[in-house]
């Protein structure tokens, strides 16, 4: 055993003795006997029970700030006995240990410096004082180390936690407020953190930056927002626009003020997950006020939004696919504004070829020129390794040809080709699963199987799925539980889809 191993061993004792000293002057060597066996059984239980790294929650620099401040303290210790002078175990002046006691912990110091000096100074960490210093949390390191020197370990560790109670605090708390003119659109305000009442101070401050009667976007990037914050946010923007400004709210990552406005405020913290934006709804985040920037001219505003935190994303891949498309996937669905490719599949540029009609219908070859062209092109030139019929919950098109109601123009004429599918609806409805299926819902997963009967019938089609190539999938994407579900081509039942690719 090298001579750092047996140093080490000699550290934990002689913080026990230093602790067993002080308890043994306030409360006698028989409370002082009994709190080291208590604190030794519940170490046992501790870890019996696993419980200990509950232990893991207090700060670093608490645990280094105390081991310092015994460390200082052992120190000036040693120094008061080279120079002759009384020994302390505290600055602070408490009662005299007794000679008995001294002598136990004069005996541990001299075996202590036949190792290795001073020990004290090994319990001060450079290494992690620095990496403290770094990660900004060297205020209570020394909080914590002054108050063991001062008032003891009990205080020390207390005024340590505080410490870094109030830089949690401050750190869960704190926002950025960034004030700054547009060209184009007046004023730009931004405000990204946690916005709440500790904040509104700073808050107003930057906004009295703002000349009266300029056009301003209020940009949010904030994971919470208090009622208090809210209602100075409201209470700026209400005033400003009386003086003849003009306010549009955007929220980037959630909708906290949108939520706040309408009476249904959340709770907790929502966690970044890229931008919101890339998911919601333009309702979401643009304000339709009257006074809004660029509430007139939605795709104006959405556009804009792309070009000044999506392009940057998606121009790496855009620039590899600048010259060529390579989708593996051909995917045919319904034109309902609710329903979107790429989210729902979680897919990128180049990944899909996508063709979208009333009804994601497939005529039969011969009865649809677009159509047709898109299923040779897909399959004969693109090489596509899979054909996606992809129907969806209350699709307008199964619910007007289910009505009975003669449908006049051309959209009457197209939803001619869903009677294939009714036929096939009105043989499958004695299926037990049927009867406790909306019509519509029902017949739009008969759609999407007769749709890929039809696939079928082109030349392309059939001979790549009969050779291997090509396979045929149909699925069925649930609205109101964003969830997209297989239909299995045999029966119609919703099939949990991760299962059917393990299977496959």
């Amino acid at each position: 055993m090298d001579t750092r191993s047996v140093i080490t061993r000699l550290e934990l004792p002689l913080a026990v003795v230093i602790l067993a000293a002080g308890l043994s002057a306030q409360h006698g060597w028989a409370i002082a006997g009994a709190a080291v066996v208590l604190a030794a059984g519940v170490r046992l239980a501790v870890g019996a029970t696993r419980l200990g790294n509950r232990a893991l929650a207090l700060s670093p620099a608490v645990v280094h700030g105390t081991l310092t401040g015994a460390a200082a303290t052992v120190i000036l210790d040693q120094l008061h006995s080279l120079l002759g002078l009384p020994t302390v175990i505290q600055l602070w002046p408490t009662p005299h240990v007794g000679f008995r006691h001294t002598l136990v912990v004069g005996a541990v110091a001299v075996l202590a410096g036949l190792f290795g000096g001073l020990r004290g100074l090994r319990l001060i960490d450079v290494a992690h004082l620095r990496s403290l210093w770094r990660h900004h949390e060297i205020v209570t390191y020394l909080a914590t180390a002054a108050g063991v020197v001062v008032g003891g370990l009990v205080t020390g560790v207390a005024l340590g936690l505080l410490s870094a109670v109030c830089v949690a605090v401050y750190r869960l708390t704190h926002c950025t407020v960034l004030v700054e003119p547009c060209p184009d659109t007046g004023w730009r305000v931004t405000v990204r953190g946690t916005l709440v009442f500790l904040g509104v101070g700073r808050l107003l401050r930057e906004l009295r930056n703002v000349p009266p009667g300029a056009a301003v976007t209020l940009e949010l990037h904030v994971d919470l927002l208090d009622h208090a914050a809210f209602e100075a946010l409201r209470r700026w923007r209400t005033e400003h626009e009386a003086g003849g400004g003009r306010v549009a709210v955007e929220e980037v990552h959630d909708s906290w003020y949108q939520r706040a406005g309408a009476r249904h405020p959340r709770l907790r913290k929502t966690l970044p997950t890229g931008s919101g934006r890339l998911f919601a709804p333009w309702g979401a985040w643009q304000q339709c006020a009257p006074s809004a920037v660029g509430a007139r001219d939605p795709i104006a505003a959405g556009v804009r939004e792309f070009e000044r935190r999506g392009a940057a994303l998606v121009r790496p891949y855009l620039e590899d696919l600048a010259g060529v498309q390579r989708p593996g996937q051909f995917f045919i669905t319904c034109a309902d504004s609710r329903l979107v490719p790429n989210v729902i599949t979680a897919s990128g540029p180049g990944d899909l070829f996508c063709v979208r009609n009333v009804g994601n219908l497939v005529p039969r070859n011969g009865f649809d020129p677009s159509i047709g062209a898109a299923v040779e092109f897909a399959v004969g030139l693109l090489g596509v390794s899979t054909i996606v019929v992809c129907g969806h919950s209350d699709c307008g098109a199964m619910k007007a040809t289910l009505s009975g109601k003669r449908i006049e123009g051309q959209l009457g004429s197209w939803l001619r080709h869903v009677e294939p599918s009714v036929r096939l609806f009105r043989e499958t409805r004695a299926w037990p699963e049927s009867a406790s299926t909306k019509g519509h819902e029902w017949l739009g997963r008969m759609n999407v199987i007769q749709q890929l009967t039809h696939l079928r019938t082109y030349p392309a089609v059939a001979e790549a799925v009969a050779a291997g190539r090509l396979r045929l999938l149909g699925l069925y994407f649930d609205i109101g539980a964003a969830r997209v579900w297989r239909v299995d081509p045999d029966t119609g039942e919703l099939v949990d889809l991760e299962r059917h690719v393990r299977a496959a």
